[in-house]
């Protein structure tokens, strides 16, 4: 079995960004609960830790926005945990460049290419550029959307493009490009946009062409110049949950783009010729942070049996082969001795009494003895407009260690499957995800996956609240629920959220929201909170449990002092996985 504290052993990497003279890649690190950034040596070598503090919500899982290179590779700029701008020196000399007031947030400082302008991104609400010259010289080149994520030059440093959205939106509803004039007098821009679609990571390519990824035929797919490059039945993206998602590159001639295929959360790289259409894999497993420099393209890489590492690909000419290295490994290096418990997930798909047909991933023990014991957790994603593809899960493997298949359904409303799917659970938040994680227990356990006394629910967040629904409303199926800061109520959420997601519910819920009743909670739950949620308060458990325990339910209740929206510090993360493990073993023995 996986100890816990391989779990919670080792780093998480993010954002590499190769350097424009193709020495060094910069890669963010978190380690501990700290974030820091290492350089890399691009063509392989040790790392260097640097003494800087970037801010430690950006740059998670596939994302970024935390840091640019200048264009002479002197150094970089990067968004500061204290929420500045900072300019750093690869000599060690560091500076300030803004001068904002106390609390509010900084992401996607990106460096014009002539090196004289940092554009970046104040609170999601506005863009800022500053003079590398004369800090004290800034203005906004904002165009009144209510967000606005992820600025990018153009190659001659005359406009931005940036990704743009509305309430009640959220930014897989709809979302547009602003296009701005940044040299015109007033900062002239343009909104280009598709009623009813979504447009993300516009940027811009050597040529000058427009690139971007969008949904306006029916999928996430990659576009150049409003034209569709690759059309297909895959996503070429994933939800905007913050910001610096980086799913696609193009080659330094324009001739060529690399892209992350989504596979029903199977990742693939692969590569587009513009010219020719053909399309050829370069390596298998999710990849994100893609950028293409020379001959060299690096990226973030994971799978289900492969641990999160910074790669790079090369070929000699634009017909050979790609040849991959490693530059650097996240988890430690133990994990190589567990190999065994490092699955690859089987995928079904079942098919529910309204005719929907949810995809579903599941990772098996691979001892067939151990799998006939019939112990099998449904552990619902987050979001609940999200996906959790197949990447390095330490938390699944810890439970298939233990002998426990796990099963990931991607109920309507997840991502990765279209804009149909994706869009399915509009007003139906509560009510139409908790039927297909119903359907696909029910379906796993005539598989003989899991036995109705050994089934146990697990989610967190928008997956704390599916999972408690479908234990009111179908007890007979599973033994009990474990949940980490569960939404219990969405109407009472909306008027505690933070900005970001405060009109969620105005798409999700419909007129009569679905509210945790305590009354129909018939087997055993777990909860764990912390205190300084501002995503999910606190107040939603207390009230569930204090209900709950009132009427004699079986409710075990653990509040974490000085933790959010996700437990960070590690003796917190361990006490997470004891108190799981305690109950599990009590309920489900």
């Amino acid at each position: 079995m996986i100890p816990v504290n391989l779990c919670l052993s080792g780093r998480d990497l993010t954002e590499p960004i190769p350097s424009p003279d193709g020495v060094w890649v910069l890669v963010g690190v978190r380690n501990s609960g700290r974030s820091g950034l290492l350089l890399v040596p691009a063509s392989g070598g040790p790392e260097r830790l640097l003494s800087v503090d970037p801010a430690p919500s950006l740059g998670r899982g596939l994302g970024g926005g935390c840091a640019d290179w200048l264009p002479d590779s002197s150094g970089f700029v990067y968004a500061a945990s204290d929420g500045q701008v900072w300019l750093h020196r690869l000599t060690g000399d560091r500076s300030v460049l803004t001068a904002l007031e106390p609390g509010r947030e900084v992401s996607g400082p990106v460096v014009s290419p002539d090196g004289q302008h940092v554009a970046y991104v104040v609170d999601l609400a506005e863009v800022h550029v500053l003079s590398l010259d004369d800090p004290s010289r800034q203005h906004a080149a904002s165009s009144g959307a209510d967000f606005v994520i992820d600025p990018s030059w153009s190659a001659d440093g005359s406009e931005l493009v940036w990704h743009a959205w509305d309430v009640p939106n959220m930014a897989w509803d709809e979302s547009y490009t602003v296009r701005c004039s940044v040299r015109a007098p007033g900062s002239s821009t343009t909104v280009l946009r598709h009623a009813d679609s979504q447009i993300q990571q516009p940027r811009f390519a050597s040529d000058g062409s427009l690139w971007d990824v969008c949904d306006v035929d029916g999928w996430l797919n990659i576009r150049r110049n409003g034209v569709t490059a690759l059309s297909e039945q895959h996503e070429h993206a994933g939800p905007t949950w913050g910001p610096g998602q980086r799913s696609y590159a193009v080659s330094p001639d324009g001739d060529a783009v690399i892209v992350n295929r989504n596979e029903s959360g199977f990742g693939r790289l692969v590569l587009v010729e513009l010219a020719s259409g053909r399309v050829s894999e370069i390596a298998k497993g999710v990849h994100g942070q893609i950028r293409w420099l020379g001959n060299r393209v690096t990226a973030l890489r994971t799978g289900g049996r492969t641990p999160t590492q910074v790669v790079s690909y090369e070929r000699e000419d634009s017909t050979g082969p790609w040849q991959r290295a490693t530059l650097a490994v996240g988890p430690v290096a133990e994990w190589s001795n567990v190999e065994q418990h490092l699955v690859e997930p089987e995928l079904i798909e079942v098919s529910t009494y309204q005719g929907a047909r949810i995809p579903a991933r599941a990772y098996r023990p691979a001892d067939a003895a151990v799998r006939a014991e019939g112990r099998m957790i449904c552990w619902v994603h987050g979001g609940p407009t999200d996906q959790w593809q197949v990447t390095f899960l330490p938390r699944i493997t810890y439970w298939v260690s233990r002998g426990w298949t796990v099963l990931v359904p991607d109920h309507r409303g997840s991502t990765g499957h279209g804009r149909s799917f994706q869009q399915a659970m509009r007003h139906g938040w509560g009510t139409v995800d908790t039927t297909d994680v119903a359907a696909t227990i029910a379906y796993a356990q005539a598989l003989g996956w899991g036995t109705r006394s050994r089934t146990v629910l697990m989610g967190g967040s928008a997956g704390g609240y599916t999972a408690l629904n479908v234990l009111v409303s179908n007890p007979e199926l599973v033994a009990g629920a474990a949940v980490v800061y569960p939404v219990s109520d969405p109407s009472v959420l909306a008027q505690a959220t933070h900005r970001f997601e405060a009109h969620y519910n105005d798409t999700l819920v419909g007129a009569d929201p679905v509210v945790v009743d305590p009354e129909r909670l018939a087997r055993p739950v777990l909860i764990l909170h912390g205190d300084q949620d501002p995503v999910v308060p606190l107040s939603q458990s207390v009230s569930l449990v204090e209900r709950a325990t009132a009427l004699g339910k079986d409710v075990e209740f653990h509040v974490f002092e000085g933790e959010g929206h996700g437990f960070r510090q590690p003796t917190n993360q361990a006490s997470e996985y004891a108190f799981i493990e305690r109950f599990v073993q009590r309920i489900a023995p």
